[in-house]
């Protein structure tokens, strides 16, 4: 029979594991990792890293997504048939911010808005959008399953960001440059629209229309570029429409 000094003991080591767990995910604990692995120029413990932020990386459950609001299960069953890491989303030529030689993980930013209109409207101002969405939401933690892609896929977590965005910023100009090439046997070193590090294309958000048949989604494929895409429902689910270039932009 556990005596109650018994008990405080357990909970107590309860406690500790479970400190330890966390701040072995933290980001400054993260970035302490490759902070050591750079210093010791340890192409294992690089490998580590990713490996275990590959393991942290699960996509979103069947079961998870059959519970999600249409309009979100309709993002992930067009983001996992059409998304291609450093492809242009029209699959025609890889990115020109593309890696030079194969890397064996890309970064999948997890933000995207979803938004559902009375119909699909051309043009992609804010304004526009906002006179006729009658439904917006903002996934923070968008998880697709993305299948037959060459690369492991990675999702740019906050932990994760924040502790490879920190170290690639911290040291001298001529530091962080080895820290960029250091890393870039593993990953494409892009620092993405509002900061952090990602691979291209980014998926920005999906435009519905009620009726889920027509959709229109913005693809970041450079920092400074982008295309908004549309897509209608086929016999074989979303395909591109006919005409598919909505609009290009620039920032």
């Amino acid at each position: 029979m556990l005596t109650i000094k018994s008990m405080i003991l357990i909970v107590a080591c309860m406690a500790i594991d479970l400190g330890l767990s966390y701040q072995l995910d933290s980001a400054s604990a993260l970035e302490s990792r490759l902070e050591a692995a750079f210093f010791h120029d340890s192409p294992v413990e690089v490998d580590d890293f990713f490996k275990q932020w590959e393991n942290a990386s699960r996509p979103l459950a069947p079961d998870q997504l059959d519970n999600q609001p249409e309009e979100v299960k309709q993002a992930y069953i067009l983001v996992q048939k059409f998304y291609r890491p450093f492809k242009d989303p029209l699959q025609e030529h890889t990115l020109p911010d593309s890696p030079a030689t194969q890397i064996p993980y890309f970064v999948f930013s997890p933000e995207l808005m979803v938004r559902v209109g009375d119909s699909l409207l051309l043009g992609n101002t804010t304004a526009h959008w906002r006179n006729h969405v009658t439904k917006e939401l903002h996934i923070a933690d968008f998880r697709p399953s993305l299948h037959g892609v060459d690369h492991h896929q990675l999702y740019l977590t906050k932990p994760y960001d924040a502790a490879v965005d920190s170290f690639l910023h911290r040291g001298s100009p001529a530091v962080r440059s080895k820290k960029t090439a250091f890393l870039s046997h593993w990953i494409k070193i892009a620092t993405r629209y509002g900061g952090g590090v990602c691979s291209f294309p980014i998926v920005l958000f999906c435009h519905f229309d009620k009726s889920f048949t027509n959709a229109n989604v913005s693809y970041l494929e450079t920092p400074t570029h982008g295309i908004v895409l549309r897509y209608v429902q086929g016999q074989n689910g979303w395909q591109l429409a006919e005409n598919p270039i909505e609009s290009i932009y620039n920032y």
